[in-house]
């Protein structure tokens, strides 16, 4: 079996489709296809079944995968060592971040980062946390800035910060004052981003009161947007609140500890991570 056999695979369990591994690896189908089989004539077995739209991996190719997974790890860190045998940093690092992290990811970090080793490019790549760790699991980023909680099996987590949860509203309906209670928003029209729906409308149930969410969405921006509209009490990381809308809401720290979420950055278990990558953890943490 080849390197570029084993690419070839795992990149087409990635996609989950012929087509969209020979368009990512800028090849045509039939060459790819007849790769893949011959991997599978060398191993005896079948690894991946086809079907008219996608193909399904046996459990013989869930198996080989997670080695041939290693196997391309243990590749770039050899090359990679040779390149960097003059501590010479360079090359690129491809960074996945969440919207609210942009304050943190451009902050003083990076400036010294960049100081430090000036021969090294970024490629970002810009979604919500679990969008990134499916990233992660593909090999596609070298690491991301992600938001407590997610699950984290399969990662390692460098932590960075706590933040807390904050309230925030339109001045004609949430009033300023010091840090309150989630309790205190109970029977207030909220509008919840998606992601803590289940963190934060769990907590509150524990309390007496009415719980009323008139909003749901998926973007924590909004949510800050429609409570600038004045349709309800946005509940979100206290940064979002500083990136949107400033001056134009009332906001409120939330003083109850299981509402707050950590800032870390995310690598994969077991994965090789380029010295550019070490570098770049070493500074933040």
């Amino acid at each position: 079996m080849t390197l570029k056999q084993i690419e070839y695979f795992v990149t087409v369990v990635n996609t989950g489709s012929m087509s969209k591994a020979a368009l990512k690896l800028h090849v045509s189908q039939p060459p790819l296809s007849m790769q893949i089989k011959e991997l599978e004539e060398e191993l005896g077995t079948t690894l991946l079944e086809r079907t008219t739209r996608r193909i399904r991996v046996t459990d013989a190719g869930r198996l080989f995968y997670r080695r041939a997974v290693s196997i391309l790890d243990l590749t770039a860190a050899a090359r990679n060592d040779i390149r960097t045998m003059d501590e010479h940093i360079s090359g690129r690092l491809v960074i996945g971040t969440i919207s609210s992290c942009h304050s943190i990811v451009l902050g003083p970090a990076i400036q010294k980062f960049s100081r430090l080793y000036p021969d090294v490019n970024f490629e970002l790549v810009e979604g919500h946390t679990y969008l990134l760790l499916d990233k992660l699991n593909k090999r596609e980023i070298d690491l991301a800035f992600a938001r407590s909680p997610f699950k984290d099996s399969g990662v390692n987590k460098h932590f960075l910060f706590r933040e807390p949860m904050a309230a925030c509203g339109a001045p004609d309906l949430f009033p300023e004052g010091a840090p309150i209670k989630a309790q205190q928003l109970l029977g207030r029209p909220l509008i919840l981003y998606r992601r803590f729906e289940e963190m934060i409308t769990g907590y509150l149930s524990g309390f007496p009161g009415d719980l009323h969410v008139r909003c749901l969405c998926d973007d924590a921006r909004t949510a800050v947007m429609w409570a600038a509209a004045g349709i309800g009490i946005a509940i979100v990381p206290r940064s979002i609140t500083e990136m949107m809308a400033p001056g134009r809401l009332h906001v409120r720290d939330i003083t109850d500890e299981p509402l707050c979420t950590s800032i870390c950055i995310v690598t994969r278990q077991g994965q090789y991570l380029s010295p550019a990558a070490e570098k770049f953890i070493e500074v933040y943490t």
